[in-house]
């Protein structure tokens, strides 16, 4: 995947001009959109409002990506507050091979066979690949 304005710097952090956005501390995850038609997904997430999120932030990032080739959910732990599907735990990768026993990181350039994976503090999983990937920083 083509990620056109922006890369991952760790686990949690996406980097978009010259500032990195921590998307477990800084920001809740508030929705995805599916358009079928288009086939685009676009990640939401808004700056929370919590005391040690700097007040500066731009209250919206979305994260776009373009012509789907895979998307896939894992269902959210029973056992876990709903209050947790608002919280990126963790950005990674998986990989269909024989290898990967679940999400990982790399340093460097990922293989273009594997797909993201965002898992949520609720136990949530979104898993896509698409052909590219945009961010939008809304003030």
């Amino acid at each position: 995947m083509i990620s056109e304005n922006f890369s991952w710097t760790g686990s949690i952090h996406l980097k978009h001009d010259s500032t990195v956005y921590d998307l477990h501390n800084d920001y809740d995850f508030i929705k995805f959109s599916y358009d079928v038609e288009k086939s685009l997904i676009v990640l939401e997430w808004r700056k929370g409002k919590y005391d040690w999120v700097k007040s500066e932030l731009p209250k919206t990032l979305l994260l776009s990506l373009f012509n789907l080739e895979h998307f896939g959910f894992q269902p959210r732990s029973s056992e876990r507050s709903f209050n947790e599907d608002d919280c990126l735990s963790s950005f990674g990768y998986l990989s269909d091979d024989e290898w990967c026993e679940g999400q990982f990181w790399v340093d460097g350039d990922p293989d273009d066979s594997w797909h993201w994976s965002l898992e949520f503090e609720s136990g949530a999983e979104l898993i896509v690949s698409a052909e590219s990937a945009f961010v939008k920083v809304e003030p």
